[in-house]
């Protein structure tokens, strides 16, 4: 008790000195923490997507929410988000919407010419620090197809053979009726992504097989991937595969607690055992002392375990694995002279944590630090009169989270580290109420959301609501916003395990070893140490969209006034003498699916035209073949792309009667903004069944037909009004005008029971229930109501978003019969 008491009352003094008086050494921390942490963004941006399993004329409903912002939220107009395929790094789509108070939500339409496979909604704000988005948020999605055309398939051939010097990959293409698909042209490459190879051609024999031999040591150990396009008829059939190399060396790695193994003193040593491709394994081993087994050790699904160890300066230590995946022995770090070092035992708590210091006698001056990478929470100088101490450290001064304590010596140089999660109870509840669980087709749900005023302090909380197929959410791809605010952008290649922070306090075996394992990757000690004033001074930009008015292809040399023209709004813009303009985000923020238009007045307009620099756009190509994309099909031996293809589990059995035209572009067939249009006019234009002119949701619907000069139809650059079709040199772009994507507003989500009147939406959807924005409080619980569609099965509602100062998660599920 005299020891806690003591600590207590030294960390008063302390605080209280600084508070009065110039304490250097605090205060050379705090400014130098200050300065490295001022030289990294702390934004964090988050986006809660409806699901992660989507097909072509889908849309994909999503909320973006802006976190630990540290700059006016005004600075933030605009969200981009592309979407890129994994294998090839391609940027199918990118769409651009509007920010306020830090949230943003929209939709982005699939359209048809979209291959099934693997993507990453890529995203970023418009605000950019060193020439770098401030934060990047990566969602991987998976794109199914209702139909295909031909099926194809890719597999190893003798893979496991290591000591053959080739690789052999095996295609395979077929019919419908599963005939072989003769003649098909085939490209592939060898190291895609970050490290594309050569793109090789062949053609599939009259078997529809073809054999391609890849020589081992041409196989990249970074990027050992193949990526196989297949052609056949204007359609294009994408395969991937993991590639076995010459070395398949595992990750084993061993971190003792602090970070070092110290003679003579009692460690928690952490390992952690992944196969060559980087996926955890659970595994036994012996622990050896010299020649003798000292104990038996193990991982966990995670891959990650820990043991006990009084290391001797005279003995080593090794592990010695004997398994299908791994057969080796494996040393562990050696240990070193005696120095004072940290130890906690339970590193997930409330609002106390447990500190036991050891070999701090003998020592001159330590101290005790509480921090995050940019932020000082506590600091005090140890006593160092006991070898051994325990200190019970309240945690009031700490917010809730992820931090690290430091035991540092005068001259500010680490001795040992750790990191612990404060406050983990307290976290926000939520409740979500039904009317009951069990629902047939067609029926009503009732829905009730209320925050916990007794376990929570929070009083409002400011949510997305999504209700989707199950089976339309890979729970390895989900994202939640709880992990991702407290775990994913703290730590680095954290293994997966869904919904960690739901365990409780006394379970959380997963948190336990992660935050003995990790380390805190953001945090870089020299580089603290190291920082300067001048170190904070980021530059800060904001990406535009600007361009340049042309005449003869070359800058004019007048100042000229442009027309823009956004959904119905009308507006003006002048270019300087050079003819250079900017596109602020309020001069083309227009409606989901709407495009703006630029152009001159009649007078002046002859032989002018745009040149336009859309910074969002090419910020994702900079970055789109940098980013790394995590392989889930990582052990797979074979790639088919049936696999692809939606089960009727997870639709209606009535979409099996879709007839699909060919693909072959035909004479009245257009291709415009990435949309196969089928059954158009000599210049593109068609009107879909539901008389909208050039309606990009039915671009590919076979129901299309050409506009008739005379007839009315609803025009979206006009708010759907109905207007006369005057013919198809309406819709030609001449040199002197230009059509682009806007900034999208938030559109509204229709339910099943409520038709826009502009656009049906598919009869068979998996998400019932999208709602972008909804305040909650604790006082009153809100309502809503849904039809549940007529796809049977267990469907997920997710709400998540943030509260007052924290974020907010939770989960339900419903059935339909």
């Amino acid at each position: 008790m005299r020891k806690t008491y003591t600590f207590l009352l030294t960390v008063f003094l302390i605080s209280f000195a600084h508070a009065q008086s110039k304490n250097t050494f605090i205060d050379t921390l705090i400014e130098k923490m200050y300065n490295y942490g001022a030289s990294k963004s702390q934004t964090s941006l988050f986006i809660h997507y409806d699901k992660n399993v989507y097909t072509n004329h889908e849309y994909i409903w999503f909320t973006g929410y802006l976190l630990n912002h540290d700059k006016d939220l005004s600075e933030y107009q605009t969200l981009s988000i592309a979407l890129v395929r994994n294998e090839n790094r391609h940027i199918w789509l990118e769409n651009k919407f509007v920010i306020k108070n830090g949230i943003s939500s929209g939709c982005i339409f699939l359209p048809d010419s979209l291959t099934a496979g693997n993507y990453n909604l890529v995203a970023f704000t418009n605000r950019i620090s060193n020439n770098q988005p401030e934060d990047i948020f990566l969602q991987p999605i998976t794109i199914k197809n209702i139909f295909s055309n031909f099926s194809t398939s890719l597999t190893l051939l003798d893979s496991t053979n290591l000591a053959s010097d080739t690789v052999r990959v095996l295609i395979k293409a077929r019919t419908p009726d599963l005939l072989p698909l003769e003649g098909a042209q085939i490209d592939y490459m060898v190291g895609t992504g970050t490290k594309q190879g050569i793109v090789n051609k062949l053609v599939l024999n009259k078997t529809g097989e073809a054999t391609i031999a890849i020589n081992r040591s041409d196989i990249p150990v970074e990027n050992n991937m193949i990526y196989v396009q297949v052609h056949s008829k204007g359609v294009i059939k994408d395969m991937s595969l993991t590639l076995p190399i010459q070395k398949r060396v595992p990750s084993i790695q061993f971190y003792p607690e602090g970070g070092y193994l110290i003679n003579e003193t009692n460690c928690k040593v952490g390992w952690e055992v992944r196969t060559s491709e980087g996926s955890p394994i659970a595994i036994s081993a012996l622990l050896y002392e010299n020649n003798q087994v000292i104990d038996t050790i193990q991982t966990s699904g995670y891959g990650m375990g820990s043991f006990n160890l009084k290391p001797k300066s005279s003995s080593n230590y090794r592990v010695i694995i004997r398994s299908e995946y791994i057969n080796g022995e494996f040393l562990l770090p050696k240990s070193i002279e005696t120095q004072p070092t940290l130890s906690i035992e339970n590193s997930v708590v409330k609002d106390t944590l447990l500190v036991k210091l050891q070999n701090v006698n003998n020592s001159k001056k330590l101290f005790l630090i509480f921090h995050r990478f940019n932020q000082l929470f506590l600091a005090f100088e140890v006593n160092s009169s006991n070898a051994n101490q325990e200190l019970m450290i309240p945690l009031s001064k700490l917010p809730k989270g992820i931090s690290e304590i430091t035991l540092i010596d005068k001259l500010k140089r680490p001795l040992s580290e750790r990191l612990f999660f404060a406050h983990y109870d307290k976290m926000p509840e939520l409740n979500i109420e039904l009317n009951k669980i069990d629902f047939d087709k067609k029926e009503q749900v009732e829905l009730s959301l209320r925050l916990d005023s007794i376990k929570t302090k929070y009083k409002n909380s400011l949510v997305s609501i999504s209700c989707v197929q199950s089976n339309r959410i890979d729970i390895r791809k989900s994202n939640d916003i709880e992990t991702y605010t407290y775990l994913k952008t703290v730590l680095d290649d954290i293994p997966f395990k869904y919904l960690p922070l739901k365990s409780t306090l006394e379970s959380n075996n997963y948190l336990e070893d992660i935050l003995l394992i990790k380390g805190w990757r953001k945090y870089n000690w020299i580089g603290l140490m190291d920082s300067k004033a001048s170190d904070s001074l980021r530059e800060n930009k904001s990406l535009e969209i600007d361009g340049v008015l042309l005449k003869n292809n070359f800058s004019i040399s007048k100042s000229t006034q442009i027309n823009v023209l956004a959904d119905s709004a009308f507006g003006i813009i002048t270019t300087n003498s050079k003819g250079y303009f900017r596109l602020k985000p309020e001069d083309i923020t227009v409606r989901s699916q709407k495009y703006v238009k630029l152009f001159l007045n009649k007078e002046i307009e002859t032989n002018y035209s745009f040149k336009i620099n859309d910074q969002f756009k090419l910020m994702h190509g900079l970055f789109a073949s940098k980013l790394g994309y995590r392989n889930y099909e990582e052990s797979g031996k074979t790639y088919n792309t049936g696999d692809f293809l939606l089960k009727k589990d997870e639709t209606d059995n009535q979409l099996e009667e879709v007839v699909v035209k060919s693909k072959i572009k035909k004479e009245n067939e257009y291709l415009s903004f990435g949309v196969s249009i089928i059954n158009s006019n000599e210049c593109g234009d068609y009107v879909c069944k539901n008389k909208i002119l050039n309606c990009i949701e039915h671009s590919a619907d076979p129901e299309n037909r050409p506009p008739i000069i005379g007839e009315k139809y609803r025009h979206l650059l006009f708010g759907g009004q109905f207007m006369s079709y005057k013919g198809c040199v309406e819709k030609k772009l001449k040199s002197d005008s230009f059509i682009l994507n806007g900034v999208y507003l938030s559109r509204e989500f229709y339910q099943t029971d409520n038709v826009s009147p502009l656009i049906t939406e598919p009869k068979y959807i998996s998400t019932l229930y999208w709602n972008p924005s909804v305040l909650l409080n604790s006082e009153n619980p809100i309502k809503f109501s849904f039809k549940t569609g007529l796809i049977a099965g267990k469907f997920k509602i997710i709400v998540q978003g943030r509260t007052d100062d924290d974020v907010i998660y939770q989960e339900s599920f419903i059935t339909v019969k």
